[in-house]
């Protein structure tokens, strides 16, 4: 089995949303929990938030609007992304 298969449906079994990304914010891989919540919440078509979309441009747009949790995003990413902290993760509550 190759190696993406296998990761793949490491990451299919997590109740956590999980995308990867590149180095610019490009969403490389999301895995079925992100592609549920994306379809049941307003991205059917994974437009905004599937694999080659910039997921920084996506949250910059959001935090430009006031949006709280996108400027939590956006933050926590780049400073992952620019190797100040290892990891990042979110809790947030849904509405929907």
């Amino acid at each position: 089995m190759p190696n993406h298969q296998l990761s793949s449906q490491i990451l299919d079994a997590l109740d956590e949303h999980v995308a990867l990304l590149a180095e610019d914010g490009t969403i490389v891989q999301v895995n079925a929990a992100w592609e549920r919540f994306a379809q049941a919440n307003g991205d059917p078509d994974l437009w905004l938030t599937g694999p080659g979309v910039n997921y920084l441009d996506v949250c910059r747009r959001g935090a430009q609007t006031g949006d709280q949790m996108a400027h939590a995003t956006l933050v926590g990413l780049q400073a992952v992304l620019a190797g100040q902290q290892p990891s990042f993760q979110l809790e947030y509550h849904l509405r929907s």
